[in-house]
């Protein structure tokens, strides 16, 4: 960490990255409300999530450059705006295309969080980049925890079910207010000192290879969210339709998942912080989700099936995403904000076509659905041997201080 002083940015930022898990779910665990209150079925306020995934997609490149070239701050505030008018907006839709617009409000307001974000931080932990990018995730998982703690007070208590709405703008406002004050690291700031364990020369700057690494990385943004974006959706109906599992006995395989990525998060920030370069972890994780996957498609027991939801939520939930973004910085270090977004707008088209590929192949078998999301991953696996070989390539020219 460059400095005690940025103690409060980093506060800020990832409580900020912990109301955006909340933002990710609020709506289905409030969907028999806003069915009501929208005058529609489950399909139409998935039409309304849907449109979070769409603001972040066409937005996320373009925020990328302009962090790049206005700051960090600036996108800080207008993610802490974007989420304010979702959460006040959602409350006050009549219908499916209100709430699709606030939905897609949403989505802006992640991109602005990613962009600004996501290189603050590494730019303030800038010896252990991997660490700050994984964190994010943590900080994520851990509003998805506390929001149905939540959830059920206000059920218990019979409040008004947009109490959790609210309290997120009360917290969001207090953010806001203490981010006029916070301390960033300016943009135009280099620093000679790219990885989480060595020190190099003050002459010394990668020279990354966007047609190589870069495209490489990019893609592993697409692979990395591909792998668990399909297991959240299906693993149930798979549970259900090939293991032959009771309904609650499928929908538990979710909180075996839950409980693996919050694990795996845990450990992957002190792994990368101290024993395992990131760029390597995106090779391990993918590896032992593969195996994972292809135990489950195998032999789809109860027990397997437990057991391999809680392995996947490690190896496919446990921030590969994130480390992916990590590493394309330490390669292109003075453009975090692009690099960064482009990683993340990959991410977003993962989010749009796995749905409608894993569509089409269940039609013939669910099992098909496994196939699909291993294959990808496999992908990811050859990609990530080629950022190791090109790592050992380009940093092999460093030199010890």
């Amino acid at each position: 960490m460059r400095d005690k002083k940025y103690f409060p940015t980093l506060t800020v930022i990832y409580l900020n990255y912990l109301i955006h898990g909340i933002a990710l779910i609020i709506l289905a665990q409030n969907i028999t409300y806003l069915k009501e209150q929208m005058g529609t079925d489950n399909s139409g306020v998935m039409f309304v999530v849907s449109g979070l995934g769409i603001g972040k997609l066409v937005t996320q490149y373009v925020a990328g450059i302009l962090s790049d070239k206005f700051g960090r701050r600036p996108f800080m505030f207008l993610s802490i705006l974007s989420y304010i008018i979702f959460f006040a907006g959602i409350l006050i839709s009549p219908n499916i295309y209100v709430g699709f617009f606030f939905s897609f409000i949403c989505g802006f307001g992640n991109t602005c969080l990613d962009s600004g974000g996501t290189p603050a931080l590494m730019e303030i932990l800038n010896k252990m980049m991997g660490t700050a990018s994984i964190l994010t995730k943590l900080f994520i998982a851990a509003g998805q925890f506390v929001l149905p703690l939540v959830i059920g007070v206000v059920v218990a208590r019979q409040m008004y079910y947009g109490t959790s709405f609210l309290l997120c703008i009360g917290v969001l406002i207090v953010l806001g207010v203490c981010l006029i004050r916070v301390p960033f690291v300016s943009v135009n700031e280099t620093e000679c000192e790219y990885s989480e364990t060595e020190k190099y020369t003050d002459i010394y700057k990668p020279e990354g290879n966007m047609k190589i690494e870069g495209i490489a990385l990019i893609i592993i943004g697409y692979t990395s969210t591909a792998t668990f974006h399909t297991i959240i959706n299906w693993i149930t109906i798979y549970a259900r339709e090939v293991a032959k599992l009771s309904e609650t006995t499928a929908q538990s395989l979710m909180s075996f998942y839950s409980t693996g990525a919050v694990i795996a998060v845990a450990v992957t920030a002190l792994l990368v912080q101290k024993l395992v370069k990131s760029v390597r972890m995106l090779i391990i994780y993918p590896v032992l989700a593969t195996a994972a996957m292809t135990v489950l498609m195998v032999c789809p027991t109860e027990m397997v099936c437990r057991t391999m939801a809680f392995a996947i939520g490690c190896f496919a939930g446990g921030g590969v995403l994130q480390l992916a973004a990590a590493a394309i910085v330490e390669f292109f270090p003075e453009k975090k904000g692009t690099v960064t977004g482009m990683v993340f707008t990959a991410s977003g088209v993962a989010m749009f076509l796995g749905p409608i590929i894993t569509g089409f192949v269940s039609k013939i078998s669910v099992s098909y659905v496994l196939v699909y999301d291993i294959a990808v991953t496999l992908l990811g696996i050859l990609l990530a041997i080629v950022v190791n070989i090109r790592y050992n390539q380009v940093f092999s020219k460093r030199t010890e201080r």
